[in-house]
């Protein structure tokens, strides 16, 4: 009801939903919904280079200014693949490689670190 309002000028009420795509069946169950949606986009996962590059921008943004890089190349492509590009993931396996790597004392995170690290696989 609330995409009734409008004027024969103006559309009243605009409305921007940003969700996981778990809502999309939900929302094709409301009868018209989709018919009144303008735009709709959906972000796809990261590629291995987009992983490295959030990788990277965290850490720097988290304060990380060192010259050596803190995960090495073998263990980004590990971090792709358990998180298959997935953001939200990504973020928990570098956590965890981070905490894993404070407890025992390491000053580089390696593939061996990341294949240590528990994770539940994704199902797609």
């Amino acid at each position: 009801m609330l995409l009734n309002f409008e004027t024969n000028q103006y559309k009243l009420l605009q409305i921007v939903i940003m969700s996981q795509l778990d809502i999309l069946p939900r929302l094709k169950r409301v009868r018209n919904f989709t018919d009144r949606i303008a735009l709709k986009y959906t972000l796809n996962p990261l590629d291995a280079q987009e992983t490295r590059n959030l990788i990277n921008f965290r850490l720097k943004a988290a304060g990380y200014d060192n010259k050596k890089d803190l995960f090495s190349e073998d263990a980004i492509k590990q971090i792709y693949l358990k998180s298959h590009g997935y953001p939200r993931r990504i973020s928990l396996i570098c956590h965890d490689a981070l905490e894993a790597a404070v407890i025992s004392e390491r000053r580089t995170i390696d593939s061996s670190l990341i294949t240590e690290i528990p994770y539940e696989p994704i199902t797609l």
